[in-house]
This record gives structure tokens, sequence and C-alpha cells, in this order.
């Protein structure tokens, strides 16, 4: 199609306005199979480097959600009201990752709400695990995260699903930041206890935030051990990188990213800076989002305050500094 042509196009609010007259005109009533469809493929988008697009299409979906579920049967609702969950938790995992912090926040209230109306533990187990994961990397207070997460496990009751793993690897997170590494060791122990009977189709999921491949369990030991200065974390860091897939080059880089600061935090200050900086210099922009952030600001937190007036520090810390693009408003 020609640029002539697309300029002459309606603008998409017109268009999603035509189909609703359409859909009216022929009798459609929306299907909630169509949703339930819609759901499960942002659970794969929100994951995609494109995140921006992702975002408003799917915000767009969200308002386009409300008016469909007004003309819910009764024998359907239930499956209404979990969509509806299911599309509040991934626009508020969206805003998050994209650095739109205080809209995210609010949409994980509204997540856990909807998720609430639907019944079901396990759905607002999801939410919480969700929550708690990303507010570690928005630097929320972290007795916050440990209570989203044990509410996470609470609800599981034992389960083994992708709620429970994260919520453990969330609280495992917090517990070492609090300086509890026995504490954070034994959430990695119930979580790898947790893999071991995980559904097969979850496992095999590596591409939407529905599953939980055992490159998630090796990622989550390797940020406990980095940060609990463990003797391990090279060992840790090195088994994850391995497990992970050549496309998977955003979650290699966060793992990269635990090996400079266990550089830095064994006096190799300008080599691990060095490193943490190659990393983010080739990684496409696209790539860049929250949860790479906070691991890369970790690396220039752990330089020690005599040190940071070292050149190549001065470097990084300015460049980290750019790179905190995802606080400042997209277009």
């Amino acid at each position: 199609m020609g640029v002539a042509a697309v300029a002459g196009m309606p603008a998409l609010d017109g268009i999603s306005n035509l189909r609703g007259v359409v859909d009216s005109a022929l009798g459609n009533r929306p299907h909630v199979e169509d949703w339930e469809e819609t759901a499960w493929e942002y659970a794969y988008a929100v994951l995609a480097p494109s995140i921006m697009g992702v975002v408003r299409d799917l915000s767009a979906d969200v308002l386009g959600f409300q008016e469909a579920m007004t003309s819910a049967s009764g024998k359907e609702v239930s499956r209404w009201l979990r969509v509806n969950a299911q599309l509040s938790t991934l626009l508020a995992f969206a805003l998050g990752s994209i650095g739109q912090q205080r809209e995210s926040h609010h949409w994980w209230r509204v997540a856990a709400r909807a998720a609430e109306q639907t019944g079901e533990g396990e759905l607002l187990a999801a939410v919480y695990g969700h929550e708690a994961v990303q507010a570690l990397h928005e630097g929320r207070p972290l007795p916050l995260v440990v209570s989203r997460a044990t509410r996470a496990i609470e609800l599981t009751k034992g389960r083994a699903c992708r709620a429970a793993s994260a919520a453990y690897g969330a609280r495992a997170h917090a517990r070492v930041l609090l300086g509890d590494l026995a504490g954070a060791l034994a959430d990695l122990d119930e979580q790898a206890s947790l893999f071991e009977r995980m559904p097969a189709e979850v496992v095999a999921d590596a591409q939407s935030v529905n599953g939980w491949p055992q490159t998630r369990v090796l990622y989550c030991r390797s940020l406990v051990y980095t940060f609990g200065g463990h003797p391990d974390a090279a060992q840790m860091q090195m088994e994850a990188i391995t497990a992970y897939p050549g496309w998977q080059t955003r979650q290699k880089a966060q793992v990269e990213l635990h090996q400079a600061y266990t550089e830095v935090r064994s006096g190799h200050i300008e080599s691990g800076v060095e490193h943490a900086r190659s990393v983010l210099d080739t990684l496409p922009d696209d790539h860049v989002n929250r949860f790479v952030i906070h691991n890369a600001a970790a690396v220039a937190a752990a330089v020690p305050a005599v040190e940071r007036s070292r050149p190549p520090v001065i470097e990084y810390r300015e460049m980290l500094a750019l790179s905190r693009r995802l606080d400042a408003p997209h277009h």
C-alpha cells in the first residue's frame, strides 16, 4: 500500500467505531471465546521488544472488552470475569515494563479486584505474584513485595503453578535484599520443588507470561546468589546464561549484568563496569526495559562511594542516566 493510500485511510478510532456499527447491523453478539483468545495472544505480546505498540493496542482492547462484557450471558459470566482479570493483569504488567510506574500501580489494584470477582484463588495469586516481581524492579518497599508474594503462595495452597513459582522467586529476591540469605535460599528450594511438579505445558512455554521454563528458575537462582554474595554465584550465572536460547537476548543480558555486579563486588571495579557498559551498548534500544535497568543500576550501586570518581564509573553512571528514558513519557 502506498503512502498516499495510507494517508487517505480513516483514523483507527474511526475504523473501530465503524466495525461496531457493522457488528450491530449484522446482529453480532461478542463471543467470549474471541476475547479468551485475545488475552492469550497478549500473554505473548507483552514480552515482545516492541512493547509500546502493545500497550497502546492492549489499552484499546481493555476498553473494548468493557463494552463487550455488558452483553455477557448468565452461563458465561465466569469466563468473562476471568478474561477481565487476565487483561487487567497484562495491562498492569505492560505499563510497568515501560516505566509507567504510577499507572501500573493503579492497574495492579484493578487487576486484583477483577481477579477477586472470579473467586479463583490461583488467578488472584497470579496477580500478586506478577506484581511482586515487578515491584522489586521498581524499587517499591521490600515488605510490600514479601506481603504480595506470601499472599500469592498462600492462595495457591501448594499447587505447582506459575503463580506460586514466581512468588517464591520474588520473595527470595526480597529476602536476600533484606539480608536474609538463608530465607532466600529456602524459597529457592521450594521453587525448585514446585518446578519438578510443574505441568509440562507450563514448563514448555518460554514465550508467554503464563509459562515457567527452567530458564526462569535458573535466573532466580542467579539473581539471589549474586546479590547475596554467595560463593557459587559465578557458577549459577553461567548455568543460567548457558540455558538461554539465542533468541532470548534481553534475558541473557540481565544475567550478564549479574556477572558484572559480582566483578564489582569482588573489587574488579573497572572491568565490572566496562562489562556492564558493554552489555547495554550491544542491547537494542527496544530491549532495554525496566528489568534490564534494575540490574544495570545494581552494578552502579555496588561501586563503593570512594571509587565513584573513577572515569569509567562516571561514564557508566551517565550512560545509565540516559538509559532511564523508560521514566520519560513515550510518544
